[in-house]
């Protein structure tokens, strides 16, 4: 009876595997054919190739994946994936679309490899975006709409390799996100609704509530939030050459972004309806014996019909206020134009000052005003920047900048420049124009408590001079003479003039007497 009954069990349990192997793997390699689709999506959809070291298939549905790679077709490494789990909603079966339910990521990092000649290596083109978008040449086994079925997306242990190629990358870690998702039928389509919560230890929190069209691919965005706290205690989590920057830049501040509106992801520059507001509060970012130290920022930004406004973009820095009106980019166009103008008032410049040496003047001082307009393209910023614009400082003091000192030497009246007083009574007007290769000093008029000047010339964005200068205590006088004092300048102007090079932390000075 009992070898009967072992019998019957030996029988059991090998129809049990037999089935197993049949249904599953075995003859019919359901488990190869699976991992097999999972690999063919993502080559469909993604410019990158997958690749893995090995597979496990557990029934009814689970398919993990161990040590998976994306490789660029000029062989860069775009991602390390430690471990891909991809569930499946129901039995596979061949010949018929899998469907996918969950993606659980563990361990995964995106490199960023600085390219030598811009971006970086293998991230541009990414996707291959006529494939999403037009779904009709992709084989049914691959639609999107066909194999996704998405319900919870997991990354943990997640992060950002950065390699600026000098062998000692940066890796930003432990970024963990979980997110939920659950399909709804609306006018015969799917929308996938997806919330989720993500953070980044102290530094960074991120709330997403929306809904995602995989077969239009659109989505309708109810909230995005970003909050970033920077400050001692979320210094952590940084790289540690990032930790030491933030902290010789004094870098502190919160930024709260919120987002919403609906997006095409097919065209989302030129067909998305996108809301966008920052809020700024107490940002400091400090180099060398200067910061910058911004109490409030506001900036409401649009995007309609791929033209993107600002409607608000307003600070309150250095005990003044600072603001951007009339921003225009025409994202439609394919140099997208941008034009805005601004307007500065009641900067002080002393605020600047990083330190300040208890009793001893200030290094600068100055109450500035500026406005103008300006015009470029982001396809080419740089080559396309043309503007006008005016600078008034009031109440300064400018006796310490290397350009007055450096011509202070030039006159040998460096001992007068010394011994100035801190009364704060220099002013500055000045014109100019943006070219592409710098600000254009068309009229500029410096008046310290030493030396007087004129210049027009070019301060390169390299921080490169060219400059023709008069200068002197004559100078002064005709800038005090007012009218009278601009007919005597058109002929003491022919009589020395300084010519200044360099850079603006060390210019050099040599005289041209009589304009030669």
């Amino acid at each position: 009876m009992m070898k009967k009954a072992l019998v019957v069990i030996a029988i059991l349990a090998l129809g049990a595997g037999a089935l197993y192997l049949v249904v599953f793997r075995g003859a019919l390699g359901v488990d190869n054919w699976a991992a097999r689709q999972v690999v063919r999506i993502v080559n469909t959809y993604l410019e990158p190739d997958i690749g893995f070291d090995r597979f496990e298939f557990r029934a009814p549905g689970v398919i993990t994946f161990h040590d998976v790679t994306l490789t660029s077709r000029d062989r860069t490494r775009i991602a390390d994936v430690g471990l891909m789990r991809v569930t499946l909603d129901g039995v596979p079966r061949i010949g018929q679309p899998i469907v996918i339910r969950a993606v659980e990521l563990e361990d995964a990092y995106l490199h960023l490899i600085r390219d030598p000649t811009g971006g970086f290596k293998g991230l541009i083109p990414f996707v291959k975006a006529d494939n999403v978008r037009e779904q009709d040449r992709v084989d049914p086994e691959v639609r999107l709409s066909n194999v996704l079925r998405i319900r919870h997306i997991a990354l943990r242990n997640a992060g950002v390799e950065y390699d600026e190629g000098d062998g000692s990358p940066m890796r930003l870690a432990g970024l963990n996100l979980e997110l939920d998702a659950s399909p709804e039928q609306e006018d015969g389509e799917v929308w996938h609704e997806i919330v989720t919560e993500s953070a980044l230890g102290e530094l960074a929190h991120m709330h997403i509530d929306g809904r995602l069209n995989i077969d239009r691919m659109r989505a309708d965005i109810r909230a995005f939030t970003l909050d970033i706290e920077l400050d001692e205690s979320s210094y952590e989590v940084l790289p540690p050459q990032i930790q030491s920057l933030v902290r010789e830049r004094d870098a502190k501040g919160a930024i709260a972004v919120n987002i919403s509106g609906t997006a095409d992801l097919n065209d989302p520059l030129g067909a998305s309806s996108i809301n966008a507001d920052v809020r700024l509060t107490d940002i400091n970012v400090a180099a060398g014996e200067y910061r910058l130290h911004v109490d409030t920022g506001a900036i409401d930004a649009r995007l309609r019909d791929g033209v993107a406004t600002l409607e608000q973009c307003a600070f309150t820095l250095l005990q003044g206020e600072a603001r951007v009106s009339n921003f225009h980019a025409d994202l439609n166009d394919a140099a997208m134009p941008l034009a805005l103008e601004w307007e500065a008032t009641g900067l002080l410049l002393q605020d600047l000052l990083r330190t300040r040496a208890e009793g001893e003047p200030l290094k600068i001082a100055g109450l500035l005003n500026s406005s103008g307009a300006a015009n470029t393209s982001l396809a080419d910023p740089v080559s396309a920047l043309a503007g006008k614009g005016t600078v008034t400082v009031r109440e300064g003091r400018f006796v310490n900048l290397p350009f007055i000192t450096a011509l202070a030497n030039a006159m040998d009246v460096m001992s007068r420049l010394r011994r100035a007083d801190a009364q704060y009574t220099d002013r500055a007007d000045i014109e100019f124009d943006l070219a592409p290769e710098g600000v254009l000093l068309t009229r500029s008029e410096i008046i310290s408590s030493v030396v007087g000047v004129r210049a027009t010339g070019t301060i390169g964005f390299d921080s490169s001079l060219r400059l023709n200068a008069n200068a002197g205590p004559l100078e002064r006088v005709q800038g005090m003479l007012g009218a009278v004092g601009s007919a005597m300048g058109a002929i003491t102007d022919r009589l020395v003039t300084y010519r200044v090079r360099g850079d603006l932390a060390n210019p050099e000075v040599s005289v041209r007497p009589l304009g030669i």
